[in-house]
C-alpha cells in the first residue's frame, strides 16, 4: 500500500477565525539596524498580525488600523456600523467634526470615508489635493496625507 502523505495543505477557506499568537517580546530595546547600502532597496515595513494600515497623526501618535477606525472630535459610530476603534482629536479650533472620517480596510486595501463634515476632507498624493466628496471611500497609499479639518495624518503604510 502506499504511503500516507507527510503533509496535507489546509483548505484555501476554513469556517473559523485563526487563533491569534502571541508575538515574542524582546528582553532589551530596539536593536539598532546595519544601515543598507545606498543602492540596496529599502526594507518592506513589517506590522503586526490583523494591522492593515498604519497612520501617524500630526501629533506623533500612531494608530493601527484593523477594523473601521473613526477620528473627530468625539467619534461614534452610526447605528448598525458595529464595533469600530474610536480616535479623539483634540481641536481647539473645532475645524474637525464630532466624527470626521472613517477608515476602513476592504477586500482591494484600505479606504478613508468623509462623514458628511462640516470643514471637509482631503487626500494629498504626490503634491496634488483631491477633496473627498461625502459618503464616497477614496483607497489610501502608503506616502498619502488626510487633511481633515485643520487636522492631518499621515499613511505610513498600507
Amino acid at each position: 500500500s502506499d504511503p500516507a502523505p507527510a503533509y496535507v495543505a489546509p483548505p484555501a477557506a476554513s469556517p473559523m477565525p485563526p487563533v491569534p499568537v502571541a508575538e515574542p517580546v524582546p528582553a532589551a530595546g530596539p536593536v539598532a539596524a546595519t544601515p543598507a547600502p545606498d543602492d540596496a532597496p529599502a526594507a518592506p515595513v513589517v506590522a503586526p498580525a490583523g494591522v492593515r494600515a498604519i497612520l501617524v497623526l500630526d501629533t506623533g501618535e500612531r494608530i493601527e488600523v484593523r477594523g473601521t477606525t473613526l477620528f473627530g472630535r468625539s467619534p461614534s459610530a452610526a447605528p448598525g456600523e458595529g464595533e469600530a476603534l474610536l480616535v479623539p482629536v483634540v481641536d481647539d479650533t473645532r475645524s474637525v467634526s464630532k466624527t470626521h472620517i472613517a477608515v476602513m480596510p476592504a477586500r482591494r486595501g484600505v479606504f478613508v470615508v468623509d462623514r458628511a463634515s462640516t470643514n471637509g476632507s482631503a487626500v494629498v498624493r504626490g503634491g496634488a489635493e483631491t477633496a473627498l466628496p461625502a459618503g464616497h471611500p477614496a483607497e489610501l497609499k502608503t506616502g498619502d496625507t488626510v487633511r481633515f479639518g485643520d487636522r492631518s495624518l499621515q499613511v505610513e503604510w498600507v
